[in-house]
């Protein structure tokens, strides 16, 4: 059926936030939503993010809506418990949008056990 609209003024959980699909999720949210906050997921330390991620969250007339927190989605336990610190802080959380994923382009064949689990676990177990 279809589906509720956003609240204009939610709190948007966006996992792999700091890859460019992550990044334009958060821009289209924070652009239709005028009230909306987003929070940018994913595994790096915040304080190991790099130009183009700083720059992106200190955007002029989104920086103050927009936070990176990091997230572990390949671990059920810690995601479940960062999830609740996050839900603590905001006071809610209305939405996830899963854009999480790493790119290891090689042939199938060729690939390892351990690239496979790399590729597969925040897209998957996630």
């Amino acid at each position: 059926g279809p589906s509720a609209p956003l609240a204009a003024d939610g709190v948007f959980l966006v996992t792999g936030g700091l890859g460019a699909l992550g990044r334009a999720t958060a821009r289209g949210l924070l652009d239709r939503l005028p009230g909306a906050r987003v929070v940018l997921g994913g595994r790096r330390d915040p304080q190991a993010l790099d130009a183009i991620e700083r720059t992106f969250l200190e955007t002029p007339g989104i920086a103050g809506r927009l936070s990176y927190r990091r997230l572990d989605l390949d671990d059920a336990e810690r995601l479940a418990t960062q999830v609740a610190a996050l839900r603590a802080d905001f006071g809610r959380l209305d939405g996830v949008f899963h854009a999480a994923g790493t790119t290891r382009d090689r042939a199938l064949r060729q690939k390892t056990a351990d690239e496979l689990r790399a590729v597969f676990a925040p897209k998957v177990l996630g």
